[in-house]
């Protein structure tokens, strides 16, 4: 494999600084309802809260997950899902590298049987080694 392949793969580890922040403003947020909801909105607004924490949980922690992605050629990347299927994707325009934080937007190829999700993966300093950053930011700065 030639070194201008080995700087577009991505294998993320697990951030704490996320699940730290996600657990946060999830707490924050249920504090907000308890304390602040109108009795008749509570039981409304705890449902939709819980569903919007578990949704977070599967795609960031769960098997929905990617566990890695390589670039294949031009526009192709390789992703693999925790769940254990892999496909090709297409990095989205919406993607954004900013000192700190680096989102990779994925939309599924159109083989995919799951072609009409998106998915993505949010990098903070602690998900990559120093130098897996700086590839990944300095090739997607040029890509």
């Amino acid at each position: 494999m030639n070194a201008f392949a080995r700087a577009c793969r991505v294998e993320p580890d697990r951030s704490r600084v996320l699940a730290a922040l996600l657990m946060s403003a999830y707490g924050m947020v249920l504090l907000l309802v308890v304390l602040y909801s109108r009795e008749y909105w509570r039981l409304v607004l705890l449902i939709v809260w819980a569903s919007s924490a578990g949704w977070t949980a599967w795609r960031h922690f769960g098997p929905g997950r990617i566990l890695r992605a390589e670039f294949i050629d031009q526009d192709r990347w390789r992703i693999r899902l925790a769940s254990g299927w892999s496909g090709e994707a297409a990095l989205l325009p919406t993607s954004l590298v900013v000192p700190g934080l680096t989102v990779l937007n994925f939309r599924l190829a159109d083989r995919s049987p799951l072609r009409w999700r998106h998915r993505s993966i949010c990098l903070l300093p602690d998900s990559l080694s120093r130098d897996g950053t700086r590839r990944l930011r300095v090739f997607l700065r040029f890509h």
